[in-house]
């Protein structure tokens, strides 16, 4: 089937989009069960949230291997004219979250473990920012519109980056899934603008792993 052909069939990838999101949650989480349930050593050895965070970048990676670079692992053509507003944009997640993290009431994810910065963001950026995001560069092309010269698939890409934390509420975080899921999707916007310039998910991974580091070590 053609990039033509796709496009004129959008709404035909909104289901495996939503079955990939679903699946990046429920397929390591299964992983893991079983090789708790043998008692594999590695998990012994790693912890099972670290095991389950390795699975899932497994997962991602399988996504995106057969074309790394057109799914956004590349340093990005477009960096050379904007590094300065992407310096900016890199900038207000990781200082606003250094700031409100901080004065929350409630801290979910303090303490966690090593896998929570270094090995979630990029196994997330890989299925959103890259594989995600391309394909629904192809079946939603073009601008929100001309006073909001933002692409389409930013959106929904960060729309399902959003829906990814759902099942956060089987964790008992409380009323911060609902503050989670905000800013994951108003944060996912604004980084995805440096996808849109750069062609490139590298910038997006930096910033989501230093901000996942001070929700850990915060």
């Amino acid at each position: 089937m053609t990039k033509d052909e796709l496009k004129r069939q959008p709404t035909g990838f909104l289901p495996l989009a939503m079955i990939l999101v679903f699946s990046s949650h429920a397929l390591p989480a299964w992983v893991r069960s079983m090789a708790q349930h043998f008692q594999w050593p590695l998990v012994k050895t790693i912890g099972a949230q670290n095991f389950e965070q390795i699975i899932f970048l497994v997962f991602s990676v399988a996504l995106v291997c057969h074309d790394p670079r057109g799914y956004g692992l590349r340093l990005g053509d477009g960096m050379r004219k904007k590094w300065v507003w992407v310096l900016m944009i890199c900038a207000i997640p990781i200082m606003l979250t250094a700031v409100v993290y901080p004065l929350l009431p409630s801290k979910p994810f303090s303490g966690g473990p090593i896998s929570t910065w270094l090995i979630s963001p990029l196994a997330q950026d890989l299925l959103f920012a890259g594989f995600l995001y391309r394909w629904f560069s192809i079946h939603f092309p073009g601008k929100l519109s001309q006073a909001i010269p933002m692409n389409r698939c930013v959106v929904l890409t960060a729309a399902c980056f959003s829906l990814w934390h759902t099942p956060n509420i089987a964790f008992g975080i409380g009323p911060f899934i609902w503050f989670q899921l905000a800013y994951t999707f108003f944060g996912a916007c604004l980084v995805g603008v440096i996808r849109q310039w750069t062609d490139s998910l590298l910038y997006i991974t930096i910033v989501h792993m230093a901000v996942n580091c001070i929700a850990v070590y915060g």
